[in-house]
């Protein structure tokens, strides 16, 4: 098995574990909604520098098993705060906008890695 398959198998784990996590802590998570986005945001580029410092591939997975636990985290009192805060008729919009900003960033970055690696 390469590193690839289970770099994304790691981060999947993340991802359900905190998913479990936000679904049991949804009401706290909710009462502290900028606390509940602004830690994991931060947390998430502390977890992807610390990468650099460590080049084994256990490592590696740990940690992305962590950035996908904490993505997860971020995203679900990400998405109830626009919800909560767009108009309804306008909330495809603002979804569309957000997911061409991502792909547009994440082609800029893998360009930019390219160059550097």
């Amino acid at each position: 098995m390469c590193i690839r398959e289970s770099s994304n198998k790691a981060y999947s784990i993340g991802i359900i574990i905190s998913g479990l996590i936000a679904f049991r802590l949804s009401e706290k998570f909710l009462a502290a909604k900028w606390e509940s986005i602004l830690f994991p945001l931060v947390a998430m580029a502390i977890v992807t520098l610390t990468i650099l410092y460590f080049p084994n591939a256990q490592m590696f997975l740990l940690f992305s098993a962590l950035v996908g636990m904490l993505s997860q985290l971020k995203e679900v009192p990400e998405s109830v705060f626009l919800q909560e805060t767009v108009e309804e008729n306008h909330l495809v919009n603002v979804y569309s906008v957000l997911e061409v900003i991502s792909t547009l960033a994440f082609s800029v970055f893998v360009v930019l890695m390219s160059y550097i690696t």
